[in-house]
C-alpha cells in the first residue's frame, strides 16, 4: 500500500496514503512523536515509511479525535513501546456500537489495544528531546474529542479532521460534535498561526492560513444556506444541492459535493 512521504522541516514529515488521515511525525533525540496513526490495514506500510526516513523508535502517538482511520493504527505502536494520548472524550466515543441511520453507518468500539493510555482533558505538553509538542481541545467540533497539535518551534500545527482539503469535511453530529463549534476552533486558530504556518489538515494537502480562511467561508456559507431552507421548508434534496453551489470543486466534485450537502442538511435539521 503505497504510503506517500513530504518533507515539512528538517526532522518533521507528513505521511498520507489513499483517503486514510494525514500522520505528522516529529523526529527528537528521544524518538519519534506521530500524530494520528492511520489503520490497521495500512498502519505497517506507515511504519515502513517511518523507517525509510528515520532509525529513532516510536515514543509517542497523539490521537486528534477517536475515529478508527486515526486510531486503530495505535495498536501496532503500542505493541512497540509507544504512549498513545488522546482528550477524555476518544475513549468515550471509540467505546461505543453506534448505528447512524441517517448515513447507514455502524461504528463498532475500537479494540481495547488500540485505546490512549495517557488522556488529557484541556491541554498537555510532550517534551522530547528538548523539543515541546503542545496539545489543546477546542470545544466541541469535529467531534467532542478533538485535539489540536501544535510544534511551537517549527510553526506546524496539525488540525485533525476540523480541516479537509479537496474533500467534505464531516461534522460528527451523533459524537457530539458541531458545526458551530468547527468555526468556532477555526476562528481561534486563525487568531493564533500566522502566513508561515504549515496547517496539517486531517485529510489532503498541507495548507496555510489563507486556505483555512478560505475554508472557514465555506462552511458558513452551506450552514447559513441550510438553515434558510430549512426556514423556508425547501425539500431536503433541492436543499442539499444548492447548500454547497459554487464550492464543488473545494469538495472533491458535484458527487461529493451534493453528499456533504445532504450530510448538512440532516446534521443541522437534527440539532
Amino acid at each position: 500500500m503505497r504510503i506517500d512521504t513530504e518533507i515539512l522541516k528538517p526532522g518533521v514529515w507528513v505521511f498520507s496514503g489513499f483517503t486514510n488521515g494525514n500522520v505528522l511525525a516529529l523526529e527528537t533525540s528521544d524518538g519519534l512523536v506521530l500524530v494520528d496513526a492511520q489503520t490497521t490495514k495500512r498502519v505497517a506500510s506507515l511504519d515502513s515509511a517511518l523507517r525509510r526516513v528515520s532509525a529513532r523508535p516510536v515514543r509517542w502517538v497523539v490521537n486528534t479525535h477517536f475515529h478508527e482511520d486515526h486510531t486503530s493504527g495505535n495498536a501496532w505502536f503500542r505493541e512497540r513501546g509507544a504512549r498513545v494520548l488522546a482528550h477524555t472524550g476518544v475513549r468515550r466515543q471509540a467505546s461505543k456500537d453506534t448505528t447512524i441511520a441517517e448515513l447507514q453507518w455502524h461504528r463498532t468500539p475500537l479494540p481495547q489495544a488500540a485505546m490512549p493510555d495517557v488522556e488529557f482533558d484541556r491541554t498537555y505538553q510532550i517534551i522530547s528531546g528538548g523539543d515541546t509538542v503542545v496539545v489543546t481541545h477546542p470545544d466541541p467540533a469535529h467531534t467532542d474529542g478533538d485535539a489540536f497539535v501544535w510544534l511551537p518551534r517549527h510553526n506546524i500545527l496539525h488540525i485533525g479532521d476540523v480541516f479537509e482539503v479537496g474533500a467534505p469535511p464531516f461534522v460528527d453530529w451523533w459524537s457530539g460534535g458541531s458545526l458551530d463549534g468547527m468555526l468556532r476552533a477555526i476562528d481561534e486558530v486563525l487568531t493564533k498561526i500566522d502566513e508561515n504556518t504549515r496547517i496539517v489538515p486531517g485529510h489532503g494537502a498541507v495548507s496555510r492560513k489563507a486556505d483555512l480562511a478560505q475554508y472557514r467561508v465555506m462552511l458558513a456559507t452551506v450552514q447559513s444556506r441550510v438553515r434558510a431552507g430549512l426556514s423556508d421548508g425547501t425539500d431536503a434534496e433541492t436543499l442539499a444541492r444548492s447548500a454547497v453551489s459554487g464550492f464543488e470543486a473545494s469538495l472533491g466534485g458535484e458527487r461529493r459535493a451534493r453528499q456533504f450537502g445532504a450530510q448538512m442538511v440532516a446534521g443541522l435539521r437534527r440539532k
